[in-house]
């Protein structure tokens, strides 16, 4: 997926967590990370965070921007490691 841009920010917040893999949070236990499957046309994008707390809880929304015009869908999986509640 060549010429194409990932943002990840939270459903109330106007502004990005993060672009690409650039960190615009200022939590330092924001982070994203990428991976292409090789030989295939296939981009995972996740977005980590550290030390989950309360106050993380909400939407998420991950907006993928595509110089090309073709409609493509993506599966978004969110996944919760070592919380304590």
């Amino acid at each position: 997926m060549a010429n194409m841009q990932v943002t990840w920010r939270r459903h109330h917040e106007s502004f990005p967590l993060t672009v690409g893999l650039d960190i615009f949070a200022s939590d330092a236990s924001i982070a994203v990370e990428s991976s292409t499957e090789r030989g295939n046309d296939v981009s995972e994008w996740r977005l980590i965070i550290d030390s989950v707390r309360h106050q993380d809880a909400g939407v998420y929304h991950c907006q993928v921007t595509a110089k090309q015009s073709r409609r493509r869908s993506f599966d978004v999986r969110l996944r919760v490691k070592g919380i304590t509640v």
